[in-house]
């Protein structure tokens, strides 16, 4: 199976507060920050299409 090359970037502001907890949650599930927000992006385009 061919990876998909990951070149772009998508940069977002939000309250400092929310980025760390949304990075301890990530990290007490054993979860990918970057990942889960790939995963997101996926479902909602499909979802929405």
């Amino acid at each position: 199976m061919t990876e998909v090359q990951k070149n772009a970037e998508i940069k977002i502001r939000l309250p400092k507060e929310e980025k760390e907890q949304f990075f301890n949650v990530c990290k007490s599930k054993a979860v990918n920050p970057s990942e889960l927000l790939r995963q997101f992006i996926t479902v909602y385009i499909k979802d929405n299409k």
